[in-house]
């Protein structure tokens, strides 16, 4: 008799837990706060006012028409005396342009002035005329150019801003063609003088 024993062996495994244990180191960084403090910027306007003036050009057409200046002379020799490059003449219409300045209303600031160019000239012409008389041909011409040149200042006070402000247009045009004629006949006279006998003549 055959006996079979069969042994069991039963191995009991046991799990032995496993702890694995995790280490975390945390490192701060260091903090490091930066201020930048922003650059100020002033910033200047300038505002440029540009203004455009637009100027429409005007075309002004004046007509004048031609005046007859009409000079009266004072009573006596003058009344009979011709007009024309001779000292009668001369003489007798610059005393009525003098009296004319001296008797207009309209003649303000320029008149004590225009009247004492005017009186200046006639002496000049007198100078002239008694220098004529004793033959004195180069004296009597350098005063009658003196004479001239008077009237020529009396013209251009006339022409002047100032003149033309202060003394009204009829009448300056008046006094200038008076002027024009006496110192044009002052030349005349001055250009072609025949003394003694200019002086005597009327």
């Amino acid at each position: 008799t055959t006996t079979t024993t069969t042994s069991s062996t039963t191995t009991a495994t046991t799990a032995v837990p496993t702890t694995t244990t995790t280490s975390t180191t945390t490192t701060a960084a260091p903090t490091t706060t930066t201020t930048t403090q922003a650059p100020t910027t002033t910033t200047t306007t300038s505002t440029s006012t540009t203004t455009t003036t637009t100027t429409q050009a005007s075309t002004t057409t004046t007509t004048t028409q031609a005046q007859t200046t009409t000079t009266t002379l004072p009573p006596g020799p003058c009344a009979t005396t011709p007009v024309g490059p001779t000292f009668a003449s001369l003489d007798c219409r610059l005393d009525a342009l003098i009296a004319r300045i001296r008797s207009s209303t309209n003649i303000q600031r320029q008149g004590a002035q225009l009247v004492n160019q005017l009186t200046k000239a006639r002496a000049r012409k007198e100078d002239a005329q008694g220098l004529c008389r004793t033959s004195d041909t180069k004296d009597a011409h350098s005063h009658l150019g003196q004479a001239i040149r008077k009237m020529i200042q009396f013209l251009n006070r006339l022409q002047s801003n100032m003149g033309r402000r202060s003394i009204p247009a009829a009448l300056r045009a008046e006094l200038i063609a008076a002027g024009n004629g006496i110192k044009d006949d002052l030349r005349t006279l001055r250009g072609a003088l025949d003394c003694p006998n200019a002086a005597l003549s009327r």
